[in-house]
């Protein structure tokens, strides 16, 4: 069950530019210290894997262009199994027409086995806002996962 939760995991890394537990996507622009902000998703796959992951992100600036980035979730495959998740990301001081930013994270669906099922995350990751629709943004990412 645990190679199989291993893998479901790492399919939820590969769906998007995300952090750890949750696939909701982080956008690569720059948030002021003390930004806060909360985020609420849900993942469903049908097929072999049939996992259903449901969690929540909470982000915190502490310093301009520094985003400290917790997820929780529950991963539900027959059993509930929970999991948790902590990123760093800083945003690149470039100009280009895109935001660059590079994303480490540990994320775990062990809680109480950290070693078991544990993961290692290294991410670029790229986003660039719509202006015609207000909060709306196109983003992607190429990383790492071990």
């Amino acid at each position: 069950m645990k190679k199989l939760m291993a893998v479901a995991v790492a399919l939820v890394f590969a769906t998007s530019a995300m952090a750890q537990i949750l696939s909701v996507g982080q956008t690569a622009a720059a948030e002021k210290q003390g930004a806060i902000s909360a985020t609420v998703g849900a993942t469903l796959w049908t097929g072999d894997a049939d996992v259903k992951v449901i969690g929540a992100r909470c982000t915190y600036g502490v310093i301009d262009s520094l985003l400290l980035i917790g997820d929780l979730g529950v991963a539900m495959n027959g059993d509930s199994t929970f999991g948790l998740g902590l990123a760093a990301q800083y945003t690149l001081p470039v100009e280009l027409p895109v935001d660059l930013a590079v994303r480490l994270g540990y994320g775990t669906y062990d809680i109480g086995e950290f070693s078991d099922a544990g993961m290692l995350e290294a991410m670029v990751t790229a986003s660039a806002k719509i202006e015609a629709v207000d909060g709306l943004a196109v983003y992607g990412g190429v990383g790492i996962i071990y």
